[in-house]
């Protein structure tokens, strides 16, 4: 995987594009990062109803919860969800394979960082990328956080930065709804522009 730094995303002209084949259907998905923002936002009510669950379990099984409420602690978890924006980002490129080029833009206007690549791939594929990050920073250390005892401010920092690692993936949760959704069993997955698409090969 070639990884390159594009710098400040201005506009749908920089991104990559590709010649796609004539059945190519565009998702149905926001055209603009400001669309995108706005149903990530919404994307963010389904995905923290099971991590409240995740957390209600937790109380229930330790008869406590490991979160002492500090607020430096909170801030500290809060700086490394920042810090873990990278690292996101470079899970999802791994996932386009070892051949593919992929461009890093940043987006101050929006607060967003994300990735692209033109090379195709399988349904499942596009899926895993996309949740890939969120498992990683987000949904394991949260499961991490519920069932294996800690001090407190230990407790206050894993549970603050998998909950804000969660909630930052509202983007991806996007890209999962739309494929699952819009996707047919078999189809090719393949980026270019702003958009996604997906065809069936003939």
């Amino acid at each position: 995987m070639r990884l390159k730094w594009k710098g400040i995303y201005k506009g749908e002209e920089q991104l990559p594009k590709v010649d796609l084949p004539e059945n190519a259907v565009m998702y149905r998905e926001p055209k603009s990062m400001a669309g995108v923002n706005g149903m990530a936002l919404l994307m963010c009510i389904p995905a923290i109803l099971p991590a409240l669950a995740i957390i209600a379990l937790s109380a229930v099984v330790k008869g406590h919860l490991d979160y002492d409420g500090n607020i430096w602690m909170m801030y500290l978890a809060l700086l490394l969800c920042f810090v873990a924006v990278l690292p996101h980002e470079l899970l999802h490129a791994i996932c386009f394979g070892k051949e593919a080029e992929v461009e890093l833009y940043f987006s101050p206007k929006h607060m967003a960082a994300f990735v692209c690549s033109t090379v195709p791939m399988t349904k499942g594929q596009f899926i895993f990328l996309s949740m890939l990050p969120n498992l990683v920073l987000g949904w394991i250390p949260l499961l991490v956080w519920a069932f294996v005892p800690m001090a407190g401010s230990v407790g206050t920092v894993l549970l603050m930065f998998s909950m804000a690692c969660i909630l930052v993936g509202g983007g991806d949760y996007i890209n999962v709804w739309n494929t699952l959704h819009q996707v047919p069993k078999g189809a090719t997955v393949q980026n270019s522009g702003f958009h996604s698409y997906w065809y069936v090969k003939e």
